[in-house]
């Protein structure tokens, strides 16, 4: 190769590693908007939750729990199935497999929610003793069609790097109006369905903003005459893909239905609240799922490591960066919002605190799961999720009963750290290396600062100053520590990779 060549594919290469980065950090700005725009979901819900009262909460939240994994029995894999498909085809067939998938996942949806509506409602109420859950099943299971519309459709966009569907849509219009519209039908004397009904009518509404914002991404191409079968490759990748959504999306939930199932409702509705809070951690790290997907999906087409290790140690520092902060405001401050909701929620204080630290460390561990995804591994996926299925399974059934909700918060965040660790293995295999940078280390320092000095200062307050002082006060060290730290880090450099 000449030295013209070389300084070409530099080039080349740069300008690449430079539009990865980009859609990263623009990524991190719509997520960081979204989740400003989701600080009134908490709020709301907390409304709702207290007008509702623990019961109604705890059978429509296991409810959910229960009916989401057979949503994504229905999905089929395909809406993972897109993310890896979608970047590889050409611009003028980019709808390519869309509308087969569509038609597919929207005839199973339907039949599930036939099925659900007049055999799993009846049987479900009648074991619990809570004849208010069969309605509200029933209901819900018709919620089922309108999501697996909005997944593709969200799916679809996210396939072309386009993050505004998942944030705008699934991550803030859907769950804020689901409340909204709760609030509303119990204001209009809906009190044991209002949930269930606020399910199904956000479902719709979401279906149809996907749609909208699908129509935008993709309306360079057109659907294609011929398109009525989906392709051998793809079908190849969603079914190990298939089976592991499937087992993940059960996993995800099994905590819930287990603490219904070996207590009741009510202590179901707290360990509700627990995973609701929990979860704004994890889908900080959840929601550069699609897109570094897509990047190290094209990574894998051409081999180039050090673009995907570029990628994976620069998405590991901004998932880390977004997440310290949400963890040092819960730990902070649940202690005073929860006894709000009732006296029994202060119950779920401690297991917050479990589960939002495992959260925290499966973080930064998380995102090697990705690179199995991205190299088209759904094979590992799927063995990796059942192995974390496997010890989820005996640490609730072991900790539940000794330990409450404490250990059932224990259980879910060491069976994912176990299979985080094992992903990280499998990864350095695949790619021949450990593919963290030093700016992953150097984030981390960061926050270890930060909550030093916020512990610090609460120890040294406490006692001396009001709870208010010691509470506000923690929180605003933590950000003075760890804001101008970050942005000294950035305008050194650090975090600019091989292209600077």
């Amino acid at each position: 190769m000449s030295k013209e060549d070389g300084n070409q594919a530099f080039e080349g290469e740069a300008g690449t590693l430079s539009q990865d980065r980009a859609d990263l950090h623009r990524g991190v700005i719509l997520n960081t908007i979204g989740s400003l725009i989701k600080l009134a979901h908490p709020m709301l819900m907390g409304i709702a939750i207290w007008l509702y009262g623990e019961v109604i909460w705890g059978i429509f939240v296991t409810a959910q729990a229960a009916l989401l994994p057979l949503g994504r029995l229905c999905m089929v894999g395909l809406d993972k199935g897109l993310l890896w498909w979608v970047p590889r085809q050409k611009r003028e067939e980019e709808r390519r497999s869309i509308l087969p998938s569509m038609v597919l996942i929207v005839g199973l949806t339907s039949v599930a929610a036939i099925l659900i509506s007049t055999f799993l409602a009846p049987w479900l109420a009648d074991w619990k003793e809570l004849p208010e859950a069969e309605s509200n099943i029933r209901w819900m299971s018709f919620g089922l069609i309108p999501m697996a519309i909005m997944d593709l459709f969200i799916s679809a966009c996210l396939g072309k790097r386009k993050m505004e569907a998942q944030v705008i849509v699934k991550d803030t219009l859907w769950p804020i109006s689901m409340v909204v519209f709760a609030l509303g039908f119990h204001g209009m004397g809906m009190t044991q369905l209002g949930f269930a009904l606020a399910f199904v009518v956000s479902g719709v509404l979401a279906a149809l903003a996907s749609a909208w914002f699908f129509a935008r991404a993709f309306k360079g191409s057109s659907w294609l005459s011929h398109d009525r079968s989906l392709p051998k490759p793809l079908v190849q990748y969603v079914i190990p893909m298939w089976g592991a959504e499937v087992t993940a999306s059960w996993l995800n939930r099994m905590d819930q239905v287990v603490i219904f199932a070996l207590t009741d409702a009510a202590t179901a509705g707290v360990y509700g609240v627990v995973m609701m809070v929990g979860n704004a951690i994890r889908t900080i790290r959840r929601a550069f799922d699609p897109i570094v997907v897509a990047i190290f999906s094209g990574v894998e087409a051409t081999g180039d490591m050090l673009r995907l290790r570029f990628n994976f140690s620069h998405a590991t520092t901004l998932v880390i960066g977004s997440q310290m902060p949400v963890f040092a405001f819960i730990l902070v401050f649940s202690p005073w919002i929860l006894p709000l909701l009732g006296d029994s929620y202060e119950s779920a204080i401690t297991p917050i605190t479990i589960i939002c630290g495992f959260w925290l460390v499966n973080g930064a561990l998380g995102l090697n799961g990705l690179i199995l995804n991205g190299f088209g591994r759904s094979d590992l996926a799927f063995i990796n999720i059942w192995i974390t299925l496997g010890v989820e399974a005996f640490l609730l059934y072991a900790l539940i009963p000794p330990y409450g909700l404490e250990g059932a918060a224990f259980a879910v965040g060491a069976s994912y750290s176990v299979q985080n660790v094992i992903q990280a293995v499998q990864a350095r295999w695949l790619t021949g290396a450990w593919n963290y940078e030093s700016d992953v280390g150097i984030i981390l320092g960061i926050s270890a600062i930060g909550f030093g000095t916020m512990g610090a200062f609460w120890l040294i307050s406490e006692g001396q100053a009001p709870e208010s002082v010691v509470r506000i006060g923690s929180f605003v060290i933590f950000l003075l520590t760890t804001g101008p730290l970050s942005w000294l880090a950035y305008r050194k450099g650090v975090f600019d990779g091989p292209t600077s």
